[in-house]
């Protein structure tokens, strides 16, 4: 089971009657390569943070997000995860944990970061495909740690204008 497929599927069956005429797919899956990081982090190469960092990063912001469930609701916890700073968080874990992790000439780090951004590249190319025209409007919805790119490409283009999901939210 895929559950992206499975949890797209149920959005999308629940918003056949919300007037959308359609819901297109726009994702593009790519290999992000662990073992060949896996490789990298555990040469532990000087001037990079440790796993151990890494993992207290992320532990630390899935407790964020827990209390925000425990003290409001999903929208609110969506809110928050679509903050300029919490965006930039994420964004800055590539930069600080990955890009910097190389072993010899295992760049599995950079690679990985050239993956991830090419990824959002090649699904914002996507959402060129479906031929939209100006007068259209599009709800992107994706994993909160591809918006900083999506935002950044989409603001850089001249076929987007790009309208702030937080209003909405609340």
């Amino acid at each position: 089971m895929n559950p992206v497929v499975t949890n797209g599927n149920r959005s999308a069956s629940g918003w056949q009657n919300a007037d959308h005429e359609t819901i297109y797919p726009i994702d593009v899956r790519m290999d992000l390569d662990a073992p060949a990081l896996e490789q990298a982090i555990a040469a532990d190469p000087p001037g990079t943070e440790t796993h151990a960092e890494l993992e207290q990063y992320g532990q630390n912001a899935i407790t964020a997000m827990n209390g925000w469930l425990k003290e409001g609701t999903i929208a609110d916890m969506l809110y928050k995860m679509n903050l300029p700073e919490f965006l930039d968080l994420n964004y800055q874990l590539y930069l600080r944990f990955f890009l910097p992790t190389v072993d010899g000439d295992n760049y599995a780090g950079a690679d990985l970061v050239a993956t991830w951004n090419q990824r959002n590249l090649r699904t914002m190319s996507n959402l060129h495909q479906i031929g939209l025209t100006p007068d259209d409007r599009v709800l992107v919805i994706f994993g909160q740690g591809h918006v900083s790119l999506f935002d950044r490409i989409a603001r850089d283009s001249p076929y987007f204008e790009v309208v702030s999901v937080l209003p909405y939210l609340r």
